[in-house]
């Protein structure tokens, strides 16, 4: 299992557009050409490469990914905190920095260094040859073990967590887009009295280019 949340997140509206159907209709159905049907076509991957809210929400989606895998990062790097101590960093660290108040700031550090100097203690701890370890220092080598597999199964549920959290803000700005996208497409064939519109990579020529003012269109709402 990775230390990550699934990266493969990362893809889901970089192809968004991709899913559409390849030729959508004006009436935003399946087409069923009729005799005498004028023909368009989108390029929809600059569409996805232009679409300004498109943009938009793959630059959220990587800054959400990013902080979901610093999280993960957190708890792996500081075991030996507890689990609230663990809860109070997250709550604080996924505000803005700018936004913080010195106070959450100081905490965060008492809480950072402490991660880190509980970390070096233990790691020291286990350098130490068998016959020098006092009974309190096997005893809290074995609290430290326990401590590692409790968080370990922590992280496991919150890398669940994340990835659902992830495929959900995915898949809901998926759905937005691609209705945005057929509107669009509808508006500008409406506009030019085409009734069926296919995406560029499937037919290479099949009448008028919309691509242009379908990004237009996209980025003026």
């Amino acid at each position: 299992m990775t230390n990550t949340v699934g990266s493969w997140r990362a893809l889901i509206l970089a192809t968004i557009l991709l899913c559409v159907v390849v030729a959508v209709a004006a009436t935003g159905q399946s087409p069923k050409p009729a005799a005498g049907a004028t023909f368009g076509t989108v390029d929809v991957q600059k569409v996805t490469r232009e679409y300004k809210a498109m943009q938009v929400a793959q630059t959220e989606l990587s800054a959400r990914q990013a902080k979901a895998n610093a999280r993960i990062q957190r708890w792996m790097n500081m075991p030996y905190l507890t689990e609230d101590e663990l809860k109070q960093l997250d709550a604080i660290e996924a505000k803005d920095p700018a936004t913080r108040t010195p106070e959450e700031t100081a905490k965060a550090k008492e809480l950072s260094d402490k991660g880190i100097r509980l970390t070096g203690e233990v790691a020291a701890l286990m350098q130490k040859p068998e016959k020098d370890l006092t009974d309190a220092d096997k005893q809290r080598l074995k609290d430290a073990e326990a401590a590692r597999s409790r968080v370990q199964q922590r992280i496991d549920q919150i890398r669940d967590e994340e990835d659902t959290a992830l495929r959900d803000f995915g898949m809901a700005n998926q759905d937005r887009l691609t209705q945005a996208f057929r509107a669009a497409v509808k508006r500008v064939a409406e506009k030019k009295s085409i009734s069926i519109v296919f995406d560029a990579q499937v037919a290479l020529y099949a009448g008028a280019d919309l691509t242009d003012e379908v990004i237009k269109d996209l980025n003026s709402k």
